[in-house]
């Protein structure tokens, strides 16, 4: 089948199909549609869906330089898009996943922060693989409540 051939209606059969067989939190995590689904549909299900029990919100600034000691804004729920815009002072972006180490769940860093020229968040940095980008400027991540404590990060030199 030739692409001018496919009608509005085949292409939007196929898209549900593929759609439907994709868990939710994995079509939020997509970088701009948690933001454009909740600008519009604000409401509990939707920050159900995408946190866990034990998940917290913390910033990052670009002065921390340890996980258990951030001086930074804490969530228990979701941050609000303008809590998020504050934070990292303008139009947000999320980092995508495959960019974090484990135990990020989110990263939430300015989009234009290198046009700003934000200073660079070594320890945002840290939190990604080696073949990402530095992160610039303050950032918010989406977390366990355990990634934020001494003994998180000190367990593997006791054993």
């Amino acid at each position: 089948m030739k692409v001018e051939d496919i009608t509005d209606e085949m292409f939007d059969n196929k898209l549900l199909e593929i759609i439907e067989e994709i868990p939710m939190i994995s079509i939020l995590r997509i970088a701009g549609v948690y933001e454009l689904v909740r600008e519009e549909y604000y409401n509990d299900v939707l920050d159900a869906l995408t946190l866990d029990a034990e998940d917290i919100w913390v910033e990052i600034l670009t002065e921390d330089s340890c996980m258990w000691q951030l001086k930074g804004k804490t969530w228990t729920e979701s941050p609000t898009l303008e809590d998020m815009q504050e934070s990292v002072g303008g139009n947000i972006q999320y980092m995508p996943n495959s960019y974090s180490l484990s135990g990020i769940k989110n990263m939430i860093v300015n989009e234009e922060g290198i046009w700003k020229k934000l200073p660079h968040n070594q320890l945002a940095t840290q939190q990604l693989n080696l073949f990402s980008n530095p992160v610039l400027g303050n950032v918010i991540v989406q977390v366990d409540a355990e990634f934020v404590t001494k003994d998180y990060w000190l367990k593997e030199a006791e054993e």
